[in-house]
């Protein structure tokens, strides 16, 4: 602060004034971003997630175990990232302070840059560049996004303001009012191209940044060589090309492809439509410029080009005019909601329209050449059109506040005091004539810049009445599929997806991404049908699925006759404002089986309703603990719906619970009677459950179930009624089936030392598989060995509620257990489903990765021989084979998407 304090008191009263300006922008910046401060768009997820993931040793995937993808195309923000989480920092926070500081920082860089456009005029009129970004939605919003835009804006400002600093190095301004010309002495910095080392970072933040990175070059860079010489241009090229070349080389090593697959994953529209006046690439700008009124102010930017005076300033007003006449039958909103139907507008005008706006692009700034300090301003109106380019060239934006023109947000600031610069120096004479009082610039340009400064009011306050997408909302369906999954007792899940970010984040789900931003195959094939059945059905066969809307419509899931057979929708769960999000399914067979395949010997008859089997595999429990039980239902023909109950009883205390038959998923009306209906489910027992031998019943009710003596009549396996079972006397209702010391009831000691003891079984039972030479094991055994041991793994871990302490210590070491013995019967029996087991259970044991990559050696041997044969399926298979093995090998991975391009191709023109 001391040297603040010295640096402030050293400057003169006009750089007071600005530094005192400046900081009141940056304070007012400072509260316009109070107000998106705990928002975050979902997209900003993905980036934190693969800094996540990265920083953690996983590699950039979308989930732990996947395979490497560069769905992100924001490497510079998405490195930053992964640093701080490297060293303890949370994305979630750094990504919050690092955006809106940086958005903070390229305030007083703005207002440098508006200085040199006009450096002999020391009036207050460059203030208006910083107010106008501290005001505008689309600097502050997309900084404190969680997003690369306030990096990005800050390396642009940066670079500009460096590379015009360097090209200062022959005439140096020595004092406030002095610009005598003062050589540089050989150690001057401003001979460093450091210029180029912040294009190289500029042009790695995004795909489309090095067009902005070559603007920046071009256009400042001729008078920054001219004063640096070789020495600048060295410099500049190492520091430029470095960052550049380094990244684009390891990543296309690392992921093999050219272009970031988010780029592949986009271009299943075309979207660049120069002619389209009404395509969404021309609509977003126009109605960017309506609702930020950059649009009212044209004549401001066009004019700030060429000046007002003299024989180009009637020149600029001429041809603004005209432009202004070419625009205003464009006006969509005119049409759409004018008082008076309008017809379609011819072809031709719209061509000449486009026509027009190429030339003022071109035309304003070469009337303007030979002005003082044309560099800076040429800069910003063209990186102002390389966003506005970019914007049209994408066919907009799918989120609310235009986010691609938050690149334009800086230029167009700076462009917008200029313009009011120029504008207040050509009225001054006018209004001093008439009022007899000098009026200062900055008080005109100020004024000018009245209605963008409202523009960005009113749009910040609509954007915060509906909030875009947050990672927080899609974290709701989150965690509602891990409840599902946790209902349906699964260990692993996987999910059709098209919101990533939350996903990655949280769900720990493998992912198969609709829309192809993390997903690879869809990302270089979209959705032709062939390869949907191949991939997402045959291939991937996702647990869940949440398809619907739009995204169901476009990829042609929800149209596939498998979607409709083998998967189930379930209920919404709640969204906003009593609505239900809908769209999400199941698997079937995760609740229907063939046949009951628990404990025999438990088959009760209510009526029409068959109560197939009822199993408890960890049979001791604890007061306040779980108990898991699973059983099955088979029906003779379809009743209207019943209810099941489930009872412990010990003689003298009772334990209810309702037992939903398919969890009230699968409706009773649309069982098939060839179906076995499965039901998992834990109950949590009381905290002063009674210590002893407790029985398990089952009741049925319902309306067109019988009730009575003779309702739960047991069966044998036959299906011949078995009188020795009818309980003598009911505990619970008439009717019931009761299935005598099914429970014991001790203490959690206990408990925990009878899942230890079957921990420790299904470990014995693991490794003895892998106790014969690889080469002479018997991979019968071995498999044998490790589905024992999962078995005993499952009754284990069922002793104890998964929140138990015990499973911290414990589950982990388990995993490793189970994932390298099927490591093992991969290695005896090239099985590519027992590398997938081993791979789901821990994909870091050591013995996974060994075994994996050999055979994915083999495997890959077999797609290139096959490759050599002609056959692209076959060295498809192969490749796939190899890829399951290890998912790392992305270009067998680029490969095998070229040979299944091959071979799909003519069903895919067909």
């Amino acid at each position: 602060m001391t040297a603040l304090a010295r640096w402030f008191a050293g400057l003169d009263e006009a750089d007071r004034r600005g530094a005192s300006g400046v900081a009141l922008c940056m304070a007012l910046y400072c509260f316009h971003a109070v107000w998106f401060s705990t928002w975050i768009i979902e997209d900003a997820a993905i980036s934190y997630a693969f800094a996540e993931h990265f920083a953690t040793g996983e590699g950039f995937v979308a989930y732990p175990g996947g395979e490497p993808v560069e769905g992100f195309s924001n490497p510079t923000w998405t490195l930053l990232l992964a640093a701080c989480r490297f060293v303890g920092l949370s994305p979630w926070v750094m990504g919050k302070v690092l955006g809106l500081g940086f958005g903070l920082a390229t305030l007083p860089l703005a207002y440098l840059w508006a200085r040199r456009t006009a450096p002999d005029d020391r009036g207050n009129w460059a203030l208006v560049a910083p107010l106008v970004l501290a005001m505008s939605t689309q600097h502050t919003l997309w900084a404190a996004s969680g997003l690369e835009n306030g990096l990005f804006t800050l390396l642009l400002t940066a670079a500009v303001v460096r590379i015009l600093h360097e090209g200062d190095s022959r005439t140096v301004p020595a004092g406030p009012r002095d610009s005598r010309t003062v050589p540089a002495g050989p150690r001057d910095s401003r001979r460093l191209g450091l210029s180029g080392f912040l294009l190289g970072l500029l042009a790695i933040t995004r795909p489309e940044a090095p067009m902005y990175a070559g603007v920046i070059a071009l256009i400042g860079g001729v008078r920054a060589l001219s004063a640096g010489g070789i020495r600048w241009a060295t410099s500049f090229l190492l520091g430029a090309g470095g960052p550049f070349a380094l990244w684009h080389a390891w990543r296309i090593w690392t992921f093999a492809w050219e272009l970031p697959n988010t780029y592949y994953a986009k271009q299943t529209d075309e979207k660049f439509q120069p002619f389209g006046w009404n395509a969404h690439g021309w609509a977003y700008l126009r109605n960017w410029a309506l609702v930020s009124v950059h649009g009212f102010v044209v004549p401001l930017f066009t004019l700030g080009q060429t000046g007002v005076r003299g024989t180009r300033g009637m020149i600029g007003l001429g041809l603004t005019g005209v432009l202004l006449g070419i625009l205003a039958t464009g006006i969509g909103w005119v049409r759409d909601y004018g008082p008076v139907e309008i017809p379609a507008e011819p072809e031709l005008l719209v061509q000449v329209r486009v026509a027009a706006l190429v030339l003022a692009a071109v035309g304003f700034p070469l009337l303007g050449l030979g002005r003082k300090a044309t560099e800076p301003r040429l800069l910003a109106w063209v990186l102002a059109l390389c966003a506005m380019f970019f914007a049209l060239y994408a066919g907009g934006d799918w989120m609310r506040g235009y986010r691609w023109m938050s690149m334009a947000a800086v230029p167009l600031a700076v462009l917008l005091a200029d313009a009011g610069r120029e504008l207040g120096a050509a009225v001054s004479p006018l209004v001093d004539a008439v009022s007899r009082r000098a009026v200062p610039h900055g008080l005109v340009a100020l004024g000018l810049s009245v209605p963008v400064l409202g523009g960005g009011v009113g749009q910040t306050v609509a954007f915060m009445w509906g909030l875009e997408t947050t990672p927080f909302d899609v974290r709701r369906r989150v965690l509602y599929m891990q409840g599902v999954q946790q209902r349906l007792h699964l260990d692993h899940a996987s999910l059709l997806e098209v919101d990533m970010g939350a996903h990655m984040m949280w769900s720990g789900f493998e992912l198969i991404d609709m829309a192809g931003l993390v997903d690879v195959p869809i990302a270089h094939h979209h959705y032709p049908t062939d390869f949907v059945d191949m991939y997402v059905h045959d291939e991937r066969n996702p647990t869940f699925a949440h398809v619907h809307g739009g995204w169901g419509s476009r990829t042609g899931v929800e149209r596939r006759p498998w979607f409709r057979t083998d998967y189930l929708e379930i209920p919404g769960y709640g969204h906003s404002f009593g609505t239900f999000h809908i769209g999400n399914h199941i698997r079937k067979d995760l609740l229907l089986d063939t046949h009951w395949r628990g404990t025999p010997g438990r088959r009760v008859a209510f009526g029409d309703v068959v109560l197939e089997g009822l199993d408890v595999p960890a049979p001791l429990v604890h007061p306040g603990g779980t108990v898991y039980v699973e059983l099955a239902w088979t029906i003779k023909k379809r009743p209207q719906g019943f209810r099941a109950l489930l009872f412990l009883s010990d003689g003298e205390h009772l334990v209810v619970k309702e037992l939903p038959p398919a969890y009230d998923w699968l409706p009773v009306s649309r069982w098939r009677r060839d179906q076995v209906v499965v039901g998992r489910h834990t109950l949590t027992l009381p905290e002063d459950l009674a210590p002893g031998v407790w029985d398990v019943g089952i009741a049925v009710v319902g309306d067109d179930v019988p009730t009575g003596p003779s309702a739960g009549t047991p069966l044998d396996a036959d299906g011949r009624i078995d009188t020795s079972r009818v309980p003598a006397q009911p505990r619970f209702m008439a009717g019931e089936a009761r299935f005598p010391g099914v429970l014991t009831v001790t203490s959690h000691d206990q408990v925990a030392e009878a899942a230890t003891l079957r921990f420790g079984e299904a470990v014995l039972a693991a490794r003895d598989s892998g106790t014969v030479p690889a080469d002479t094991r018997d991979p019968g055994t071995v498999r044998d060995g490790c589905e024992a041991a999962e078995g005993l793994w499952a009754g284990a871990r069922r002793f104890l509620s998964p929140e138990d302490p015990w499973h911290d210590e414990v589950d982990p070491a388990m995993a490793r257990e189970l994932a390298t013995c099927w490591a093992r019967v991969a290695e005896s029996t090239r099985d590519v489903a027992a590398v997938r087991k081993a791979r789901l259970h821990d994909h870091h044991a050591a013995e996974v990765v060994r075994v994996g990559s050999v055979l994915a050696d083999l495997w890959e041997a077999e797609g290139d021989a096959a490759l050599a044969e002609g056959n692209d399926r076959a060295a498809y298979e192969g490749w796939k084979r190899a890829l399951a093995a290890d998912p790392s090998r992305t270009w067998v991975r680029r490969r095998a998407e070229e040979a299944r391009t091959r071979f799909l191709e003519p069903v895919e023109e067909r």
